[in-house]
């Protein structure tokens, strides 16, 4: 009997042990399944960038921009419809800057503050009494808005004129001429500001122009009183220039002579598609003897169509205009003046800003 309880007890220990071990093995092989499938960790950000890992570019501060970002963005809200730009400050009224849209005729809009642009405007002039008669007068120069309202401009001026040979009247013959044109223009009103948009431009010159037998200086400026307005938000436009215009001529031989052209105009533009525009200009233009406005020389009624594109940074536009009707006092024939104005007056200007 003490024999076999003692296989007894032999047994027992034996099955205590297996069972100790294979529990030992179990809990270590699902510590293992554990680890074999633990999940990896989710994020929201994936990937985030240092300024090492990112290009080495450093993160701009806010509101900070380089200076051709500054040019891209001044670029981009000028040319942006007015919807995207109202909420900027510096967008104009209704999303289109309408300095050079209608020809001969200006807009009140200066430009956008700290806007460089290189420009040249040339007018072609034909058709006189004075046969074979013909002149182009231009300027090359740039321009800077001091603010969106404010903007000034310098340009080298030159000229030609000829007359047929043996055809031109006596004191007329072949001259040349080079000067300088500063001008200076300040928007008042806006269009959103009041029931039409008012700026003033002021733009004295000098030039010298040699011709034969004499030659002469000549000192002048313009003043021009502008007002525009939108007549279909973003697509008609409508301008009223007036126009003061006294020179003083000095010639050679010692004689001084003075005069004044005043002008009235009216233009109509319409965006035909993006930034292309057509429209139409009537022009009114006197000639005095004085810089009073008491000894008329002569009157012409201008008619013609005008074109505008902006192409980029850059613009073009061509203004045609043709004499309908005019009166010389100091030849009076026919239903014109071909003494003091021409029959066709051609404009062409482009720049690019930057």
């Amino acid at each position: 009997m003490a024999r076999a309880a003692d296989k007894r007890r032999q047994l027992l220990r034996v099955a205590t042990i297996f069972f100790t071990l294979g529990g030992h093995a179990t809990a270590g092989e699902r510590d293992q399944r554990a680890v074999r499938t633990a999940p990896t960790p989710q994020t929201i950000n994936q990937i985030v960038k240092s300024p090492a890992t990112a290009g080495g570019k450093r993160e701009a501060k806010p509101g900070h921009h380089r200076p051709a970002e500054r040019r891209k963005k001044a670029r981009k809200l000028r040319d942006a419809p007015h919807t995207e730009r109202a909420a900027v400050g510096t967008a104009k009224p209704d999303g289109v800057d309408t300095e050079s849209i209608f020809g001969f005729t200006e807009g009140s809009d200066a430009g956008a503050k700290g806007g460089w642009t290189i420009f040249h405007d040339s007018i072609v002039r034909a058709g006189r009494n004075a046969a074979g008669f013909a002149a182009w007068d231009a300027g090359t120069g740039v321009s800077y808005s001091l603010t969106d309202r404010a903007a000034i401009s310098l340009a080298a001026m030159t000229s030609f004129e000829r007359n047929g040979a043996g055809f031109a009247p006596a004191g007329m013959t072949d001259s040349r001429g080079t000067g300088i044109l500063p001008s200076f223009k300040y928007q008042f009103l806006r269009r959103n500001e009041a029931p039409a948009g008012f700026a003033i431009q002021v733009s004295p010159y000098w030039q010298r122009t040699d011709s034969s037998p004499i030659g002469h200086e000549t000192f002048g400026s313009e003043f021009r009183l502008i007002l525009d307005r939108a007549l279909v938000p973003e697509r008609w436009f409508a301008a009223l220039n007036l126009v003061y215009l006294p020179q003083h001529h000095t010639y050679g031989d010692g004689s001084v002579e003075r005069e004044a052209t005043t002008e009235v105009s009216g233009a109509v533009s319409h965006r035909l598609w993006r930034d292309v525009f057509v429209g139409g200009e009537i022009r009114y233009l006197n000639k005095f003897h004085s810089y009073g406005l008491d000894q008329l020389a002569g009157s012409a009624l201008y008619l013609g169509p005008t074109l505008f594109a902006r192409i980029g940074d850059g613009y073009f536009g061509l203004a045609w205009s043709i004499q309908a009707a005019g009166h010389s006092n100091v030849v009076p024939r026919g239903a014109f003046d071909l003494e003091s104005f021409e029959r066709h007056q051609l404009r062409l200007k482009g720049g690019i800003s930057f």
